[in-house]
């Protein structure tokens, strides 16, 4: 399931810049083969930001994530047709990548998604005292020691 869809991305581009955006072939038609690998494109970077915290792709699919969804898509198709992007794609672009970045180092979650895995932590184990070897501590000449190196 794509986190967008073609529709929503004709909610921030109107038909004709779609399909300037899309038809390779010069048919004056949208084509939505290059629409839906944008999506797809788009989709596995944010998963790839998800994957650490969450189980991609999501079974259920948050506003902020089907937004970010069109804003990279819509960028992906502005960057295979044009060498200078519009400003606002790139800054969309830049402020979604940032967003999954701070969800990525959990200072941010993702709402009415719970984390997957557990959260357990790895603690150690050991500690100071169970050193064998320690600068400024004299051993007790006992069989492995390095006392006489």
């Amino acid at each position: 399931m794509s986190y967008s869809t073609q529709a929503d991305l004709l909610l921030q581009l109107d038909n004709t810049t779609l399909i300037n955006l899309t038809d390779d072939v010069g048919s004056g038609m949208l084509e939505s083969d290059v629409v839906s690998q944008a999506i797809s494109d788009a989709d596995a970077l944010i998963d790839s930001y998800l994957s650490s915290l969450y189980a991609v792709p999501l079974a259920t699919v948050p506003v902020i994530i089907k937004n970010i969804s069109v804003d990279i898509a819509i960028y992906n198709l502005y960057s295979r047709r044009m060498d200078t992007l519009p400003d606002v794609r790139k800054d969309r672009f830049v402020s979604a990548i940032k967003y999954l970045q701070r969800i990525a180092d959990s200072k941010m979650s993702l709402p009415d998604i719970s984390v997957s895995g557990t959260s357990e932590l790895i603690a150690a184990t050991t500690v100071k005292t169970d050193r064998a070897f320690t600068i400024g501590k004299t051993s007790d000449n006992s069989v492995g020691t390095l006392d006489d190196y």
